[in-house]
């Protein structure tokens, strides 16, 4: 299993959720950053409602980290919201089937391939 953002699993592949890049600050050593990829930053808002909840329920609503927006200094959150950006709430959400979604096919396995 992987280590976390950026690392490698036990077969060496890649973390898909951040990619490692070395910098250097003027007299410095050469140190790693980890930046996220498409896929990481598609995750970062489940993260951070994870922590909101955590905050909420395990914490008395006071966490250890405060996310927030870089330029206003205020603090950030989750939540869920319509195509046209109206806030919606638990009990205004209904879930259908997509008719346009179609199963993906089972990939094929190396017992599978082997027999017959």
């Amino acid at each position: 299993m992987g280590g976390g953002l950026g690392q490698h699993d036990r077969h060496g592949q890649a973390d898909p959720g951040a990619d490692k890049r070395p910098y250097r600050e003027d007299g410095g050593r050469t140190r790693d950053e980890y930046v996220l990829t498409d896929m990481g930053r598609g995750l970062f808002p489940v993260i951070v409602a994870l922590m909101q909840w955590g905050d909420k329920y395990l914490q008395d609503g006071t966490g250890p980290l405060h996310y927030l927006d870089h330029e206003a200094g205020v603090p950030v959150h989750v939540e869920v919201r319509s195509e046209t950006g109206d806030a919606v709430e638990l009990e205004q959400i209904s879930v259908r089937r997509n008719p346009a979604w179609s199963a993906p096919k089972a990939p094929k396995t190396q017992a599978s391939e082997s027999v017959g």
